[in-house]
């Protein structure tokens, strides 16, 4: 071989790899071994906080790298959301969100420091939870068309718990109140527990909180779930109708997704997207998170960011209505 003929060799096998390279370009798995941290704004301990672990987990079991969460409490959520959003978008700072993060805090805080559709990237939509109305013995409701007749006739019993000020909870209930055109009093507490404990001791009427709150004295026939608030019923009470089905026009889910700082690529996004999906569709994470109450989800980018959109335009005229401030 030619001195000429070797150069070109050498040349040609280069600009090969360069072509290799250029057309596959780094998985996430392939970029620096750098942990990936996945922030939820809100304390350990919680039902969303055991997701994001089963979730890291997962991560860490595919990608080969280490996968942590750092809970990054503070002003209701927000100081962890807005950390993300500051966070360089290489793919190493995720956030772990519920709905009110992304479709609830931002409509009635404006100094959130953060908009939703503007700084972050979708990622995955995760899971799903259910939202549902309940009864005590304050109240002998069967039905919703009974609870509504009841409270028109004594407003009294239009009371209701909630597990917090501005919640999707609370808003349902602003919603019941503006179709049914009843007279309903939020009652708020720090948290779903506390509410129920009311509701079983007959010390208030009803409660609007996620299905697993009071799903298990719901079977106990302690308390009476009388609808819920998806579009279809629930995995985990065929028995009990939704609002739709009862002739009341409400359709909410509570839900976690994952979102990543604004300018993330679009590639690396889509490879943490299936990346979110396999974990929370693998059959022993689909069961564990079932038992907390969640359905598994995952979703493409382009669908979290249609959730996000349909969400904020639905809770906006509610927010408006009820004309309520933190």
């Amino acid at each position: 071989m030619t001195v000429h003929a070797r150069k070109f060799a050498v040349w040609l096998t280069t600009a090969l790899a360069w072509i290799v390279v250029i057309d596959h370009p780094p998985t996430v798995a392939q970029s620096p071994a750098k942990p990936i941290k996945i922030v939820y704004p809100f304390p350990a301990g919680s039902a969303g906080d055991t997701v994001s672990r089963i979730i890291a987990h997962g991560l860490q079991l595919q990608l080969g790298r280490t996968v942590i969460v750092e809970n990054r409490a503070g002003a209701g959520g927000i100081t962890g959301i807005r950390s993300v959003a500051a966070a360089e978008p290489d793919g190493t700072t995720l956030l772990v969100s519920p709905s009110a993060g992304m479709t609830m805090i931002p409509l009635y805080n404006q100094e959130t420091g953060y908009n939703p559709e503007k700084d972050f990237t979708p990622i995955a939509h995760l899971v799903s939870q259910d939202l549902a109305l309940g009864v005590g013995p304050a109240l002998p409701a069967k039905t919703l068309k009974e609870l509504i007749e009841i409270v028109r006739k004594d407003p009294g019993k239009g009371a209701y718990g909630t597990p917090g000020a501005g919640s999707s909870l609370h808003q349902i209930g602003v919603k019941l109140a503006q179709v049914a055109g009843l007279q309903m009093i939020p009652v708020h507490y720090r948290g779903a527990a506390p509410a129920l404990n009311d509701v079983v001791a007959g010390q208030l009427p009803m409660m609007l909180s996620p299905m697993p709150d009071q799903l298990e004295q719901h079977r106990a026939g302690a308390i009476r779930i009388i609808a819920v608030a998806g579009t279809e019923r629930s995995t985990f009470a065929r028995d009990v109708p939704t609002f739709l089905e009862a002739g009341v026009d409400i359709t909410a889910q509570g839900w976690f997704a994952a979102f990543g700082p604004a300018k993330l690529p679009s590639d690396l996004a889509a490879q943490l997207s299936h990346h979110f999906a396999e974990t929370v569709r693998k059959p022993e994470n689909k069961e564990r998170l079932a038992s907390l109450g969640f359905v598994a989800k995952g979703s493409s980018p382009t669908e979290l960011q249609a959730l996000v959109s349909r969400d904020l335009q639905y809770w906006a005229p509610i927010f408006k209505e009820s004309g309520f401030k933190p």
